[in-house]
């Protein structure tokens, strides 16, 4: 019998927590997945480091991704999505472009869509999702009138 999905919000904050290793070098980790993936495909083609390892080396990152999430499950629960399985690509491409639409900033969506991207292991990029790019121009707050 299979494992039954968790809620939404529960699955995904085990998730994040599951990653932590704020302990660990994060250069050192990446070093040995590059060298692992080399040993197996005898070249480094095909490799993202962005993609290796699934794991969150950064408090400051951690706290922000959780936070970032508890976001989209509020969307998620508007759009009668309330377990973790359904998610699927669709649903965080119009979430994230919900969240401009709404007036949020370039940086704060692209905060969203990395935590996403971590949890769920999609591939949300600015260009598949059409978001704008990140400009010091644009920034409304916190930075005295750039």
């Amino acid at each position: 019998m299979g494992r039954i999905s968790m809620n939404l919000k529960y699955e995904g904050m085990a998730r994040y927590d599951a990653m932590r290793c704020f302990k660990e070098s994060k250069h050192e980790a990446k070093h040995k997945a590059r060298e692992a993936y080399k040993e197996a495909h005898g070249n480094l083609e095909g490799w993202n480091p962005a993609k290796v390892p699934m794991k969150i080396f950064s408090l400051m990152t951690h706290h922000g991704y959780k936070d970032a999430f508890a976001v989209f499950v509020k969307y998620a629960k508007l759009q009668d999505v309330n377990r973790f399985d359904r998610v699927n690509f669709e649903l965080c491409k119009k979430f994230l472009q919900h969240e401009i639409s709404i007036g949020k900033s370039s940086w704060t969506v692209s905060l969203e869509m990395s935590a996403l991207n971590k949890l769920f292991e999609f591939d949300l990029s600015k260009e598949n999702c059409d978001l704008p790019k990140r400009l010091k121009t644009k920034i409304k707050r916190s930075r005295g009138g750039l």
